[in-house]
């Protein structure tokens, strides 16, 4: 019998805390088995602070997960509040629901943490969009799987810890605790805390902004970033990664859908012909400097800066009155200027994207992941890096904005670093 709301509301409130600290130590039980398994103990021994915080952002990201794995039950006990006092059978029905939706929770999250680990063991990254290439040679998946793996082993290991995660729920929603009915403050106070702490947790962090994926970027050391994160918000963020529209790389496709003729041995062709004078931008286009002798032996130092918020319409709006160049007037007679360029995108990754790898279809790096961690063969650096540059990236932003700190690395920068970070 259901005799006071509020008694219920604690008691509900109270055993959800204990799952979430069993699901929170299973969460950084398989961070640490992650360490132990794929560290490299004598790199990781110049990063212990790193260590420390990795532990810590990866508690926030285990909080964020559960919280939205239990929000479901958080908002059935927020419902113990309004029920009117007569529907006696409410709270038995809840613990019922309550039950089965936890053990169901932890089954999905120990499936995903296992087969995040595995993962990674095989592709040294969490789950990503190859997963869904994986499903879609499951046949031959699953017998590399059966010849390669215990799967027996896996399979006990995972109903082991099912039982015991099942007997532990059994366990906390069976235990009462009491709580004092005539202090009105308290139940108040006690109601609008724990709601404001779920719904910190699902936020993630105290500033405006919520948790993201870009705040497992603690450390220059990129396992430590990984580390960070788990299986369950990998999962989730590929699924998000999915739904976003794909981009086309077949160019005689997408000439096609554009109205231009593309025949393979002359793919340039029809492209020229558009233009008043196909002549002049043929020779443009194929266009190559003279060797210069004096390059070759004494190659210099090359060095590209990109800054944001400094297009040409600034510069017509700058005279006496209204000095929008500040000390950069002065230089200006000094430099080469060309006032004719288009951006990328409307956002940084894009055009910061389209000048690394010369591609208007952007951003690779950002919302298509299958395409993270593949070499482009229209990098800006490659020539360089033919040509015996030593070739470096830096950026006042952290590596793992924009997946960058994977995406960099494949365009064959040899020295990725990030400002940031240090």
């Amino acid at each position: 019998m259901l005799k006071n709301n509020f008694s219920a509301f604690y008691k509900s409130t109270i055993q959800l805390l204990y799952v979430y600290l069993v699901g929170l130590i299973v969460c950084m039980c398989f961070r640490t088995i992650h360490l132990l398994s794929f560290g490299h103990f004598k790199e990781l021994s110049d990063f212990k602070l790193d260590l420390l915080h990795a532990y810590w952002v990866g508690f926030k990201f285990d909080t964020n997960v559960l919280a939205y794995g239990l929000s479901f039950l958080f908002l059935l006990n927020l419902s113990i509040l309004v029920i009117p006092r007569k529907a006696y059978n409410y709270y038995a029905v809840i613990k019922k629901i309550s039950f089965w939706y936890i053990v169901s929770v932890f089954i999905v999250f120990v499936a995903i943490l296992l087969v995040d680990y595995f993962f990674y063991m095989f592709f040294q990254s969490h789950i990503n969009m190859r997963i869904f290439e994986i499903v879609e040679n499951m046949r031959a998946i699953l017998t590399s799987v059966w010849t390669d793996y215990p799967v027996v082993n896996i399979l006990i290991f995972f109903v082991v810890i099912i039982a015991l995660l099942t007997y532990l729920t059994s366990k906390i929603l069976k235990k009462e605790y009491a709580i004092d009915q005539r202090n009105l403050k308290f139940k108040m106070l006690f109601v609008v805390f724990s709601t404001g702490l779920y719904i910190l947790a699902l936020h993630g962090s105290i500033g405006p902004l919520p948790l993201s994926n870009e705040d497992s970027c603690i450390s220059p050391n990129l396992f430590l970033n990984d580390l960070t994160i788990n299986g369950v918000l990998s999962f989730k963020e590929t699924l998000s990664e999915r739904k976003k529209k794909k981009i086309n790389i077949d160019v005689a496709s997408m000439m096609k859908q554009l109205g231009f003729y593309f025949p393979q041995e002359i793919p340039n062709i029809d492209l020229i012909r558009s233009y008043r004078n196909p002549h002049v931008l043929h020779d443009l286009l194929f266009e190559k400097t003279a060797c210069n002798p004096f390059l070759k032996k004494n190659p210099p130092h090359v060095i590209f800066i990109l800054m944001e918020s400094m297009s040409s319409y600034y510069f017509d709006l700058h005279s006496s009155g209204l000095n929008l160049l500040g000390s950069l007037e002065n230089q200006l007679p000094e430099y080469i200027i060309f006032r004719n360029f288009l951006p990328y995108g409307n956002g940084t990754i894009q055009s910061l994207e389209g000048l690394l790898i010369n591609n208007p279809m952007t951003s690779l790096a950002q919302t298509q992941f299958s395409y993270v961690d593949k070499s482009l063969s229209s990098s800006a650096a490659l020539p360089y890096l033919t040509a015996g540059y030593h070739t470096n990236f830096i950026t006042g932003d952290r590596l793992h904005w924009c997946n960058l700190d994977k995406f960099v690395p494949k365009q064959y920068f040899q020295t990725p670093e990030s400002c940031a970070d240090n």
